[in-house]
């Protein structure tokens, strides 16, 4: 079972709604150092694939995942 360590809580900067998607845009933390593109990072206990970074990281959350989440710009993940 996973338990879920949060390391920091970032702010979703940029949302882009595709046909059946949509790709939020994170603020990449400076100690996020030893990432890489395919990694599975967990979000607000949803495990995401880092589709690509640089000071942000960028996924994409599917339609049903987004029926059980109220994701928006400026929403706070991985508060406690």
């Amino acid at each position: 079972m996973f338990t879920g360590i949060i390391e920091s809580t970032q702010i979703i900067t940029e949302v882009i709604q595709n046909d059946q998607s949509l790709a939020i845009h994170i603020n990449k933390p400076d100690f996020f150092n030893d990432i890489k593109v395919g990694d599975s990072i967990a979000v607000d206990g949803v495990c995401l694939t880092l589709e690509s970074f640089n000071n942000e990281m960028i996924f994409t959350v599917g339609l049903e995942t987004l029926k059980i989440l109220n994701w928006k710009k400026e929403t706070l993940l991985n508060k406690t």
